[in-house]
């Protein structure tokens, strides 16, 4: 008989009784060029551009420097369909373009962690900018088509100043970007465009305007045994994120250098010191693709050091028995498997042999894209004997950046009748080529660091539940994510407090680990200074012992806000995440939804892994492999001629090998 795995109940249950007793990876994995910043996360870009001793404007502009360095001018990515991703760790790592919102809501992400006093976004006639506020003025700061107008003092001028004095301010004199016939960097717009856009302001001046942002995206990496990521530079026709959307961005073709993206490796005229819009040597893409491929050894028990979980499962290095994976006694058993990866996965397929017997043994496949609170059947073996069989995961894995795949078997007979001999599980993503460590004429300087033994659960769903958008299936949402409103009203994209004694949406968590700490934001609305968003944890129930842990309170047409939380008492693997309105004019959620749960995995052990370039260069193949042993850790590639990237591979051995 079939046996369906679908409950909730079946997660908590792997995750309680079969967690393993030993992880083995490489963890946090990061890498960069020592003359470029280090695009991980939020706090390592900060402590890449910001330095000792400048000045609050110096600090605003290495912010707008740092958006349009790694993020041209596009249609932008919408992994949730009906907006565009404000995420500047995503955007720089996984995309490399974006539009006017999107590089409006990065510096103001960036400005807000930097500690700036305040910053906001502005939407102008058919356009939307940044502003920060330092030295008791605000000034405007376009990463989108790379422009800020000086005053006559020589300081920023504020979107204000630009809509009322236009026939000044916006002139070439006043725009070290512009050239000669007034067009800015990215050859798209010019300065007849930047009259007919400061000619009208939407929305009321400091009324904290906001496009809002998310935060807590992190482009590192973590590798276990049989692992390797491969990031594909060059592709022709690389596959993108909103294929099925319509046509590719024209990112897809650019090359440093050429075209829209002539200005990469040219000098930004407003530098004191020499300093590049990319780099004097980038004449690569901006559109990569790449894979993430997962052998895990079944014989010999190497899995078990990189799998999640398992229940009444053997291999044959404990017993001696064949197929290599294998029940422990008769009836039902399973091993579960984690994708992660940085970037964005667009495909995928499972291929692996298998082993059944009779009629009525089992051999069946799962995928679950919410944190293994529902799976998903995705294969039923039909066929007897040992066999091979290909399982495509497009539909159920196309804008997720992580999924696990269980392998269930059940027999009525011997736990050898059924089983697997070996599996293969390879995900194809999108990554920006810009973030990578690329090779230009020359000496490379490359570093590589890693972290913690540690990981993340991730939750960052659209703000909309299955019954307000029955349709939407292209990302996770507040239903498939298991979320419990109270006293809110649901529409397409928002949350609202119903005035009827406070609003909440609760998120249940839970780790193969001990939690760490509670990463968490989103954006929101508070007409009156009454009105406030609370952030709360409970480790007690989804109903008792939530703590306070930050609170948002004032007037705001939208506000982002995010916060960290690390006093969780130890030992605990579940958490429950809320966000909580108190309401006197209008307050709610408008998106950008993100929670992160760190956790300490059991019995963990870093693992060394290796790092191979390969390029062209004249014609001819070259290649570096280099061991990272101990880290930080830093090594020089000398390329004698013009290098056309590759590939960049990084991946962790079988401990057998």
């Amino acid at each position: 008989m079939k046996r369906t795995w679908l409950a909730p109940v079946a997660a908590v249950l792997l995750l309680s009784t079969g967690i393993r007793a030993e992880n083995a990876k490489a963890y946090d994995i990061r890498m960069h060029r020592a003359d470029m910043p280090d695009t991980t996360d939020i706090p390592s870009i900060l402590r890449s551009i910001l330095k000792p001793g400048m000045s609050d404007e110096e600090k605003a502009k290495a912010i707008w420097r740092f958006v349009f360095k790694y993020s041209h001018q596009d249609a932008p990515p919408q992994e949730q369909i009906a907006g565009c991703t404000h995420d500047v760790v995503k955007l720089v790592n996984v995309y490399g373009y974006r539009m006017c919102c999107c590089a409006a809501g990065c510096v103001e992400a960036l400005a807000d962690a930097a500690g700036f006093q305040q910053s906001r976004t502005h939407g102008v006639t058919a356009h939307n900018v940044a502003e920060v506020y330092y030295d008791n003025a605000w000034h405007m700061l376009d990463s989108s088509l790379i422009t800020y107008f000086k005053k006559d003092d020589g300081s920023i001028a504020s979107v204000e100043e630009l809509n009322k004095d236009g026939a000044k301010l916006l002139t070439s004199a006043r725009c070290p970007f512009a050239d000669a016939k007034g067009w800015f960097p990215a050859m798209t717009h010019n300065l007849n465009n930047a009259h007919h856009e400061y000619s009208k302001i939407h929305g009321e001046a400091g009324d904290g305007v906001s496009n809002g942002y998310s935060v807590g995206h992190r482009a590192s990496l973590t590798l276990r045994e049989g692992e390797t990521m491969t990031r594909n530079f060059g592709v022709e026709n690389p596959q993108h994120v909103n294929q099925d959307l319509g046509g590719p961005p024209g990112s897809v073709k650019l090359r440093g250098g050429k075209g829209e993206a002539a200005y990469f490796n040219k000098v930004i005229p407003d530098q004191k010191e020499t300093c590049y819009y990319v780099h004097p040597g980038y004449h690569g893409g901006v559109v990569g693709n790449g894979t993430l491929t997962y052998e895990p050894e079944l014989a010999k028990g190497g899995y078990a050091r990189g799998m999640e979980a398992e229940e009444n499962i053997s291999c044959k290095s404990r017993d001696g028995r064949l197929p290599a994976l294998h029940l422990k006694k008769r009836g039902p058993g399973s091993v579960v498997f984690r994708m992660r990866s940085p970037y964005v996965f667009l495909d995928g397929e499972i291929t692996a042999t298998f082993k059944r017997k009779a009629d009525d043994d089992v051999v069946e496949v799962f995928v679950s894209t919410n944190n293994m609170l529902d799976w998903q059947r995705v294969y039923t073996a039909t066929q007897k004997g040992a066999f091979e069989a290909k399982i495509p995961l497009k539909e159920f894995i196309n804008r997720r950046y992580e999924y696990y795949v269980k392998v269930a078997f059940d027999t009525k007979g011997y736990p050898t009748d059924v089983g697997m001999e070996e599996m293969r599980m390879t995900g194809l993503f999108q990554h920006a080529e810009r973030a990578a460590p690329f090779l230009v004429r020359g000496d490379n300087e490359i570093l590589v660091d890693a972290g913690k033994p540690a990981s993340t659960v991730s939750i960052n769903p659209r703000v909309t539940t299955a019954e307000v958008s029955p349709e939407f299936k292209k990302n996770e949402t507040l239903t498939t994510m298991h979320a419990v409103i109270s006293g809110m009203d649901v529409r397409d994209g928002y949350l609202w407090d119903n005035w009827k004694g406070g609003g909440t949406v609760t998120f249940p968590v839970t780790v193969p680990g001990n939690i760490t700490g509670v990463r968490m934001g989103g954006t929101f609305r508070m007409r009156d200074a009454a009105d406030k968003v609370k952030f709360q944890v409970s480790t007690a129930g989804p109903d008792t012992g939530f703590q306070d842990i930050h609170e948002l309170a004032g007037k705001f047409v939208k506000k982002s806000a995010y916060t960290e939380y690390t006093k969780i008492p130890p030992g605990k693997d579940r958490i429950w995440v809320r966000f909580a309105t108190t309401v006197r004019n209008t307050c709610g959620v408008m998106g950008h939804l993100r929670i992160d749960v760190d956790y300490q995995e059991a019995k963990a052990r870093q693992l060394p892994f290796k790092v191979r370039h390969d390029w062209l260069e004249n014609g001819q193949a070259k290649s570096h492999t280099e061991t990272i042993k101990k880290w930080p850790h830093k090594y020089n590639i000398k390329c004698s001629g013009e290098p056309e990237m590759k590939s960049i591979k990084v991946w962790v051995e079988q401990a057998s090998k």
